[in-house]
């Protein structure tokens, strides 16, 4: 796993997916959310709003940004953005699909995960408590 390129690591957030090229001087960053669905709209305002100081780090550091707040509800729906961020890095319809599905599955089974152990004081990734 490599580090966080040093222009990210001076701001105080950490994005899940961050893309840059030297060359181009672009960077792609991805951040999801994984909301209740009743607060998408209000999850991607928020985020967008976290990571504004370092779009604008990397715009006063000549980097063309691309950002991506990304929800996919926590039953399982994909929200506009999910589709967005697929479309837009250049995904065909049919890979979309697909990606929007597991997407949406892995994000149900998480919260559902979650809500068994609700009770527990301790969590552990392999499933044992």
């Amino acid at each position: 796993m490599r580090a966080y390129p040093e222009i990210i690591k001076k701001c105080n957030v950490r994005p899940d997916i961050v893309l840059m090229s030297e060359v181009t001087k672009t960077a792609v960053v991805i951040e999801l959310t994984v909301p209740y669905e009743s607060n998408m709209s209000e999850s991607h305002e928020f985020k967008l709003a976290k990571y504004e100081p370092l779009i604008c780090d990397l715009h006063h550091g000549g980097y063309k940004t691309h950002m991506f707040a990304v929800e996919v509800g926590a039953r399982g729906l994909a929200g506009a953005s999910a589709y967005n961020v697929l479309k837009r890095l250049g995904l065909p319809g049919k890979q979309r699909t697909r990606y929007l599905k597991q997407m949406a599955e892995a994000a149900e089974k998480a919260s559902h995960w979650i809500w068994l152990k609700r009770d527990e004081k301790v969590w552990t990734s392999d499933g044992s408590t």
